[in-house]
Formats: C-alpha cells, structure tokens, sequence
C-alpha cells in the first residue's frame, strides 16, 4: 500500500526530504514525526520535507495512507537516528485492475554511502520472480483465497551488506511478519526484583530481563596513540614493536619481506569481561548522492579479550594510513554510540584523548552528549595527559590514563560499568529517551551516573540545522580499520609503511621485465653451454644444482603443475619446455645479459619454452615457488597461444605461486604461504613473562603491505599497458592485486565467480578478447560493483592468516 523511497540510514540533522511509494488504493497521505503531522499529501508527487532540528535525537517517521472514505489503508515506519542495518529494503505492494487483476511489488533501498544494490533478487514461496529492468518493480501472479504463500525480496550491496524483506502475501492481504520488543540498559537497584519501565505517562510491564552481551566502542584520539604506545610498553607488559623492513615483495620464491614483532605473553589492561570491541577512527571520508553528503568513518571488526589488550587493540588504529583531514572527534564518539545501541546488549563508548585534542566535528561536544543521554549510552573518557579546564568542560568527567597503574585501574572502573548493567524488555517500539525508570525505583538508568540528564527527552524543541547541507553520517560495512594483525600475532600491531629498496624492486620480485615482455616475439633463449640437461617430466631440466634432494622436490612438484593448472583454472595445456635452474645468482645474471633478458633486477626468466632462475641462498620452498611461477608462465602461453593482458597473465601465475605445496607436491588451492620464526628477547626469565619475537615472511607479509596500501583499483590495473604493470614503482601491489583478484574470482563470495570466470578463461584460450569489457560481460557484473565486493573480501582474507 505505502513504504518510504528514502531510507535514512546513519545519523541524520536538519531538514529531510521524504518521497513515498503509494498504491492507487490510497487517496491521501500523512507524514508523522513523533507523532506529530509533519506534512499532508493528497496528490503526486507523494514527496514532502520534515524538519528535524539541529539537535542529534532518535526519530520515529510515520507514513499512513487513508483512502477515499477517510479509512487507514496502509502504514509505513521508519527510525532515525537509531542502530539499523548497513542497508535496508522497502517494498509496496498494490494492487492493479485486470483483467487479470494482479499484484505490483515496488522497490525501495539504501545501502552503505547511498549505494545501489548490485543484485536484487525477489521469489514467492521459493519460485523466483522477474523483476523489471531496473530491478526496482515486479509483478506477482495473483493468489486465490487464503492461499497464503511468503514473499522474499532480498538486495546485495557492495562491500557485502544485505537488506532482506519478507511479507506474507494471500488473496487480497499483504502484511509484514514482525514483533517488536524495546530493550533499555539499566542496572538494578537493591535485592527485589522490578516490574516495569514507564514512558513518562504510563508503565510498561517487563517481558523480561537480562544480562546479555556486552559492546565496548572505542574513539581513539590520533593526538594519544604516542602515549598509548608507551603505556603498552611500559615496564615488562605487553607492547608493540615497530621493525622497518626494507623491501617487502609478493608473489615470490625468495624472501620478499618479513614482519618482526617483539610481544610478550600477559596484559594487565584488559577488554571488559564478555563484551566485543570495536574502534571507530575519528577521520571521515565523505561522498556524495545527489544532494545528500554521506560522511564514513572507518569501523573495525569484532574483537575481544581472547585477541589481545585493551592498549594493543586501541594501537590497532595506528594502522590505518595517514590522512590529512582533521579528526572529528565528537562525530566519531555519536557514530560509536549509534553503533553500541544494538537491541538486546549491554553498551559503552569509550573515548581515548590525547592532550589538547584538535577536533572538526559537525556536532558540538554537548549535542553529542545529550544523543548518548538519548540513547542511553554511556560514555567514559580518557586522557592520556592530565586534562584541561576546557576539555573537562566539554567533555565532563574524564579520567587521566598517565601510567600503566592508572590504565589499568580505569580498565577495571570500564569492566564494572559493563558488569552492572542489564537489559530490561518491554513490549513495543519505543523512542528510548522516552522511556524512563519506572515508578517502583527498583531499577535506575544506565546513563545515570555518565550523562546530563536522566529522564526523558530534554530538547523536546528543534532548532533550524545550521549546516549549510543535509548530511548523514556513517560507518561502512566493511571498513578500512580492518588490519591484519590479529592473525599474525593473536595480540601484536604491525607497522607496515615500509618502502622496497631500491627503484629495481624488492629482493626475490619474480616477474617478467617490461623489457623482456618487448623481446618476447625474439628468438628463444639459448641454454647455457655446458649445463647437463635430464628429465623431468613432462618438462626437461638444465642444472648444474648438486642438491639431488632439491632437485627431487622440484621434481614432483613440476610433474604436479599441468594437472594443478587446469584443475585451478579449468584450462589444458600442451605441457613442455625446458626448466633451467643456476646454482649462483651470478651465472643466472651473465646469461640473461647475454640473451637480451632486459632488467637485471629480476629473478626469474619465462619465454619461449624457457623458464630459468637461480637457486643461490633460496630454501627449498622458495625454489619450488619461483619454479611455479615461471613454468606457469609456459602453461598459460600453451594454454591461450598469445601474451594475454599482463593482469591476468601474471593475476593466474601469482595465484599458483601463493599457494602452498603438500607433501606430495601439489598445489592446494587457495592456500597462503605463510612463515613464520620466533626467538625469545628477554631479558630475564620471570615466570609467566616471556618476551619475544616473531617474523613473518612470505605472501602473507606481502598481503599486509597490500592492504596497509595503497594499492591500484580494479579498473585501472585491469587497462594498464605491460611497460606500466612491469614497472619497478608499484610493481609489487599490482601483482599482489592482480593474484587475489584471480583468488577472489575462483573462490570469493561463496565460488559465485567460478564457473563465469573460468569460462572467460575457456573463451579467452579459444581467442576471445580478454579486456575489462569481456570480463564484464561475462560475470555480469561491472568492475565498480566487483571492486566493492573485493575490497571486504581482501580483508577478511587476511583475517584467515595464522
């Protein structure tokens, strides 16, 4: 009958447009805010604006449609400024004149930024139904008395967000399954039992009460993370070490960048019994749709005590890149309350000051605080220097973080807060500062003691927005918080902004030059004079490596390759070629000079039935690595007949070479090669207390560099020419790109892209273009779409890493 066509996801201020989706059935319409008429509407456009005020408060907007008799036909809801989903979904349904007479379902969405849906799918009873080309309407077949049937109506986001509604349809009846339930954080007061909650007029029974789980949301001030780290390293606790590495490199046989983290075994500064954390970075990246400003903060995952800290978990943010937009403090502290007011769970936000902090918010402090009262969120602040006049004016009680004792006895005050609280359900959807103690006195507030005020809504009156734009204020689904770190070292912080060595590339970079990729139509490379060549099959082998255990391993993994390859990426190829393997890097070199090899930087040489490299200083693993990265290079030239576009030329050899080896020498499928090396660096041996350190090497060192950025997009990596893909700047994220690209292609999102991509691969190697366009099509799916689906799946790739 009705449903809002926009949706208003995030924190929101000022004036707001509202545009309705309405049936012919309805007549006229009335817009509603908290309960007062905010506009009435007898005519389309069935669009209107709602003055919300400058003041951050939830919201309830209410559409409800009446006919022509005056009698309520439809109502549509929605909540502002309260926790919902990273997208939603609104779907109309009206019914049209036959004949036949029939049902029309229209659509309505918003998801993460103001993006559209990159799929919208819809089915009755299972059955799918079509939608129109927009993917914004569809018909349903019209169903006989009391049949009722389910209708589903689901839409995929980038960065992986999905909204998802469900009616019941049957006959002439369309109504939404839902029962609504409040939750209120309180903490009780003496031993008796309360019975209600009131909302200023009457009381509200309880339906129950709860411990539940906890949320802990963290806003890290940029201006503490110096003072942080000094407190993770004080005295024989926990802390970080930051190692520059010079040259980390991907995808390669040798040793392309290590991680060396010194940790030791016990904190003292723990997460707060139970609950999950999450960090709220105080810089905001803004975007816009149409006419309304999205403003994202970046949001970490879930975490808890089980993964570290507090301290070395607040460090995380020390991870993220360098941004020269001031924080906004104030706006990050009102998105973590939005995010820790989740229905059924205990809440806190936690702001880590330091100094005199600099902040650029929209919101003022106070407006702020009086949205967390809203809320009923606590907040608790800290400083990592004794705080000022002003600050504590602002921000009102803030506790003074100056050493490891007082850490630790503010993390105790934070554990105790969470403790006390609990979770008091009464029925229906309610505006939560409207609901107050009831009159019994058994249970108080759990923003008693941390707030201004504590009973109902104290800025009933809204002012005009003072912004010059509406704006809405959000985090992203999947954000760029999101570190590998906690797999590397369950408790242990990486600084990756590390550089590669030298303009030549990181030591252990395999690749094809620029220049060699130029000479590839020259004649094939000679062997090398001198060198005795065997078997090994289906390949043949030039050496003069003595290591015959080496040698066996190399063996079996290159009789594996043929069959990996084409169970991998679904292609056959003609199997052959020489494998020419140098014991000193310094013949490999002298020959590849000689035979036009191009940059001497590189280790590894693949053309014309040739691949070649040297095994000096290398361990066995490595060799095995360079060697399938450089006979790959053969199978795919089998496999197409042509040099292929360098991302997916190089995005399907790196794909192999990442992925472990088993003991019989296969490749295992969408695994990672990770190494790992610790040695104790403690001082002295106390009991319990050992400090070390542990190196990461290999592509999953690589993966950190790649995420720690920045790194090529989709779309621009996809048209790079080979002189600019080979280039020695940049040369290691591209191919980095270019590999979990291909990974994500085979695996991501469930093996959505499988077969679609294997059968490009299949039209490819039958002489089918193989540009961006041709994948495009063949996915169906546009890169754009595809880079926000990537980009998640990257992170929680590195997730994965142990």
């Amino acid at each position: 009958m009705i449903a809002f066509a926009t949706l208003w996801l995030g924190l929101v201020t000022g004036t707001v447009p509202v545009e309705l989706l309405v049936g012919a059935e309805v007549a006229r319409v009335e817009v509603r805010l908290d309960g007062d008429v905010c506009a009435k509407l007898e005519e389309p456009p069935w669009a209107a604006s709602c003055e919300l005020g400058s003041e951050l408060a939830p919201h309830e907007l209410v559409a409800v449609g009446f006919d022509a008799q005056g009698a309520a036909v439809g109502e549509a809801r929605q909540w502002l400024n309260l926790p919902r989903e990273a997208a939603e979904l609104e779907v109309a349904l009206t019914s049209e004149a036959g004949p036949p007479p029939r049902w029309v379902a229209r659509l309505a969405w918003a998801g993460p930024g103001g993006a559209a849906p990159v799929e919208v799918r819809a089915t009755l009873d299972g059955e799918p139904l079509a939608l129109a080309a927009d993917s914004a309407s569809f018909t349903l077949p019209r169903a006989g008395a009391g049949a009722a049937k389910l209708l589903r109506v689901e839409a995929e986001f980038p960065g992986g967000a999905r909204a998802v509604r469900e009616l019941a349809v049957g006959g002439d009846v369309a109504e939404e399954i839902a029962q609504e339930l409040t939750g209120m954080p309180v903490e009780l007061v003496g031993r008796a039992a309360p019975s209600s909650l009131s909302d200023g007029e009457r009381e509200l029974p309880l339906v129950a009460i709860e411990k539940g789980e906890a949320d802990l949301v963290a806003v890290l001030d940029p201006g503490a993370l110096a003072a942080l780290d000094e407190l993770a390293q004080a005295g024989n606790k926990k802390r970080v070490a930051r190692a520059g590495i010079g040259g980390v490199g991907f995808g390669t046989g040798g040793n392309p960048g290590s991680r060396t983290l010194a940790v030791e075994s016990r904190a003292r500064v723990m997460v707060p019994d139970g609950a999950r954390l999450r960090l709220v970075w105080p810089v905001a990246e803004s975007r816009r749709q149409g006419e309304v400003r999205y403003d994202l903060f970046a949001t970490s995952p879930e975490r808890t005590a089980a993964d570290g800290g507090l301290l070395e978990q607040l460090l995380l943010a020390a991870m993220l890149p360098p941004s020269s937009s001031p924080p906004r403090l104030a706006d990050a502290v009102a998105l973590a309350a939005l995010t820790a007011a989740q229905p059924g769970r205990r809440r806190a936000v936690l702001l880590v000051l330091g100094g005199e902090p600099v902040d650029a918010s929209t919101y003022d402090v106070a407006r702020v605080r009086r949205f967390l009262d809203r809320l009923r969120v606590p907040l608790v602040v800290w400083s990592t220097a004794p705080p000022s006049p002003a600050v504590a004016a602002s921000w009102g009680e803030v506790e003074a973080v100056t050493s490891l004792p007082r850490a630790e006895s503010a993390a105790r005050r934070l554990d105790a807060l969470l403790g006390r609280q609990r979770i008091a359900w009464v029925q229906g959807r309610h505006l939560p500062q409207r609901l107050v103690a009831g009159a019994e006195g058994r249970l108080r507030l759990a923003t008693a003691d941390h707030a201004a005020t504590t009973g109902g809504d104290s800025s009933a009156v809204h002012t005009p927005a003072t912004t010059a734009d509406d704006s809405t204020i959000q985090a992203p689904a999947t954000a760029d918080l999101d570190r590998p770190v906690r797999e590397i070292d369950d408790d242990v912080a990486v600084d990756t902004n590390v550089g590669t060595t030298d303009g030549a590339g990181p030591r252990g970079e395999v690749t094809t030059s620029a220049a060699s990729l130029a000479t590839a139509a020259a004649a094939p490379p000679q062997l090398p004079a001198g060198l005795p060549v065997r078997a090994l099959a289906p390949f043949s082998l030039a050496t003069d490596v003595r290591d015959e255990r080496l040698l066996a391993t190399v063996g079996a993994v290159a009789a594996a390759l043929p069959a990996d390859f084409e169970a991998r990426f679904g292609l056959r190829a003609a199997a052959g070629g020489t494998l020419v393997l140098f014991a000193r890097g310094a013949d490999f070199r002298a020959w590849l000079a000689a035979e036009g090899g191009g940059d001497p930087a590189v280790e590894g040489l693949a053309r014309h039935g040739v691949a070649a490299f040297a095994v000096e200083d290398l361990r066995s693993d490595e060799v095995t690595a360079l060697m399938v990265h450089e006979l790959s290079h053969l199978l795919v030239r089998a496999a197409a007949g042509r040099q292929l576009p360098p991302w997916l030329d190089e995005g399907l050899v790196e794909e192999l070479t990442i992925s472990r080896r088993d003991a019989r020498g296969h490749t295992v499928p969408g695994s990672l090669r990770v190494r790992s090396t610790s040695r104790s660096t403690s001082a002295t041996a106390l009991p319990g207390r050992a400090r070390y350190e542990r190196t990461i090497t290999g592509p999953g060192a690589a993966l950190i560099t790649l995420l720690r950025g920045p790194r090529p997009p989709l779309a621009e990596l996809l048209a790079m020419p080979p002189s600019t893909f080979t280039a020695a700047s940049g040369r290691p994220e591209r191919y980095a790109v270019a590999a979990f690209f291909v990974r994500y292609l085979l695996d991501g999102d469930g093996e959505r892209w499988r077969q679609p991509f294997r059968a490009f691969l299949a039209t490819v190697a039958a002489g089918g273009p193989a540009d961006a366009a041709a994948l495009e099509a063949a996915l169906g799916v546009s890169l754009a779409e595809l880079q926000g689906r990537f980009d998640p799946w990257l992170r929680r790739t590195a997730q994965t890493l142990r």
